[in-house]
């Protein structure tokens, strides 16, 4: 049962107490003022109509006007059938001040059974419409007088189940209903008077599916007396109920909107998710709440998107800190049981220092166990952590096939390097990440150190830029890659975005990393290689450079041109270190007529 239906249930402990105490406006008979009476009767009925009726099993004059009545009991009538009932076995009566006043018990019971409360200590200034009771008060109302929803209480058979009262003239306790079908109230302290009704000191709300508690629980009528205006808790307000639990310095019930608004620092808790706003409203018709304010929101890593692939798992992290909370922070939060909608500020930060920005983030639900399915983050999204990071406008979560999907322009820079590409689909659980279609990726400078592929250069020609040019972007339909490698697939294009002369082409490359600092270790292309250098074209299967050696050795029936020369072996090595260029196995040069006619009248 939540908090509105809650809410509501509370008018009946004061709407028909309010009913039943309006004074009479004209009183048809008056309690004597002399002498003991005994079994005495006094009716009134007021301008609108209304009877009430005053029994009591004996009465005394004590002093001025100071009556002591044993057996009170007063009895309303409402379309000529009795309506209200208010007993007290024993209680002054001031003839003067009109006041009934006790230490005793009081019980006040609607007469068809759907409504009760019973204290100890009262006070009814029948002049202004006054009651107080002052201890042990406990209220009893049915579900069903104020219409609550099917959904949330049983179905009616028709007959209301009788309260739990004592029986003014047989003595015994009627039968007790069923929890599902009453909600109980208890306070130390209550008062009623005009249009106010409020319940005080540890008021405490239940029934079979929930409770609430608070230190002052306050009713006010509406002016033309047709209903409750609003419900208004205050102090300390808790409301449980089975796995939800709400709190707040106070809570506001609107009945005719159903809902149920706390402010002061609210607090909620929905099984493993809790959270805290500046305001939280729970809608009664829609069964959903909406936090405003510094959402702040946390849950166990499982629950939302993972963030662990942003980093390397951390020996000095002990294992019970990696399935520490996530939190959640934003602007608003809308929650239902199908979605829950952050926005505006959206952030989200896992135990490692992991965090995912973006406008508004959507969690999907599924199943009547409410399990988080899909979680779609939207208006430029931005995972981080340290220098690692990833871009785009839109990622998509699929909890079934545990990826994480980024489109629009995604671009992302993980450790090694910098690339962009229209999809980028990343693995949380392999700490793996492949991108897709026109794919290009720039490894940084302090990544490459010396690495140059460029091949030995014709005497007295050098490179438009220094060989020590450290950028290369490499550009694919797809590459996947992990901390320590990255593997380039289907049209790859090496190129020194310095140096349009140099590039390297080819349908597979492997790129490896190694700490620290992952400084690129080994590169390796595959299938129709073509390096081109200036002039300078270079053909194989197969290339392999060892960037600390400066090493690059080429296979794969591989093929060197000059526009004068050509050269063929069964493998090309080139030395960086020592500049040198050896051919081994096979080997042939193919020079052309012209240069050795050049060469031949230059000889002395």
């Amino acid at each position: 049962m939540n908090s509105a239906v809650r809410m509501a249930l509370l008018v009946g402990a004061v709407w028909f107490v309010s009913a039943m105490l309006s004074p009479p406006r004209q009183v048809n008979a008056q309690i004597p003022l002399r002498g003991q009476v005994k079994d005495f009767v006094a009716p009134a009925t007021d301008d609108q109509g209304r009877k009430t009726t005053l029994y009591g099993k004996s009465g005394k004059p004590l002093s001025s006007g100071l009556w002591e009545m044993e057996g009170m009991r007063v009895e309303t009538l409402r379309d000529q059938k009795k309506d209200m009932i208010v007993e007290a076995p024993h209680c002054l009566f001031d003839s003067k001040s009109r006041v009934a006043f006790s230490p005793g018990e009081l019980i006040v019971h609607k007469a068809d059974e759907q409504f009760s409360i019973r204290g100890q200590g009262f006070r009814w200034q029948q002049a202004d419409s006054r009651l107080i009771i002052s201890n042990r008060v406990h209220t009893v109302i049915r579900k069903g007088l104020l219409g609550t929803p099917a959904s949330v209480s049983p179905p009616s058979t028709g007959k209301p189940a009788a309260l739990p009262r004592n029986d003014s003239k047989t003595g015994q306790t009627n039968a007790l209903p069923s929890k599902s079908e009453i909600i109980e109230i208890d306070s130390d302290y209550f008062e009623h008077r005009s249009d106010v009704a409020i319940f005080r000191q540890n008021v405490r709300v239940k029934d079979g599916e929930g409770s609430l508690t608070c230190g002052i629980l306050k009713v006010i009528f509406e002016a033309s007396g047709s209903g409750v205006e609003r419900i208004e808790a205050d102090e300390n307000v808790v409301f449980e109920q089975n796995e939800i639990r709400a709190m707040g310095d106070k809570a506001l019930y609107i009945p005719k909107q159903q809902l149920v608004t706390f402010t002061g620092n609210p607090t909620w808790k929905i099984a493993e998710k809790e959270g805290s706003g500046e305001v939280l409203t729970i809608d009664n018709k829609t069964k959903s709440f909406r936090v405003e304010g510094h959402v702040s929101v946390k849950l166990l890593p499982d629950k939302m998107i993972p963030l662990s692939w942003l980093s390397t798992p951390s020996t000095s992290i002990a294992p019970a800190q990696t399935n520490q909370p996530v939190s959640i922070l934003g602007d608003v939060l809308n929650y239902t049981s199908e979605l829950a909608v952050f926005l505006g500020h959206v952030q989200i930060i896992d135990a490692r220092g992991g965090s995912l920005t973006c406008g508004v983030l959507t969690n999907i639900f599924s199943g009547q166990d409410g399990k988080l399915s899909e979680l779609v983050a939207e208006q430029d999204v931005v995972f981080k952590q340290g220098e690692t990071s990833a871009r785009g406008e839109r990622a998509l979560y699929q909890v079934t096939n545990e990826v994480v999907i980024l489109t629009g322009n995604p671009s992302w820079k993980i450790g090694q390097g910098e690339g962009r590409a229209e999809i980028l689909i990343i693995n949380p659980k392999t700490q793996t990440i492949r991108a897709e279609r026109n794919v290009a990726m720039k490894l940084f400078s302090h990544a490459i150190r010396s690495l140059d592929l460029s091949l030995p250069q014709p005497q007295g020609k050098s490179h438009s830029q220094s060989s020590t040019n450290q950028e290369i972007v490499i550009a694919s339909d797809s590459v996947q890659f992990k901390a320590s490698s990255a593997i380039f697939v289907n049209n790859v294009r090496l190129t020194h975005p310095g140096d349009p002369e140099r590039e390297m082409t080819c349908e597979v490359l492997a790129a490896f990393f190694v700490e620290p600092g992952n400084m690129l270790d080994q590169i390796i292309a595959e299938e129709k290689v073509a390096i081109r250098q200036g002039d300078l074209r270079a053909f194989g299967n197969k290339v392999v450079y060892w960037v600390p050696k400066g090493l690059m050795e080429l296979t794969g029936n591989p093929e060197l041109s000059t526009p004068a020369r050509k050269y063929r072996a069964d493998k090309f090595t080139l030395d960086r270190v020592s500049s040198t260029f050896r051919m081994k196995g096979n080997y042939r040069i193919e020079i052309e007529r012209e240069s050795i006619g050049a060469s031949a009248r230059l000889a002395p």
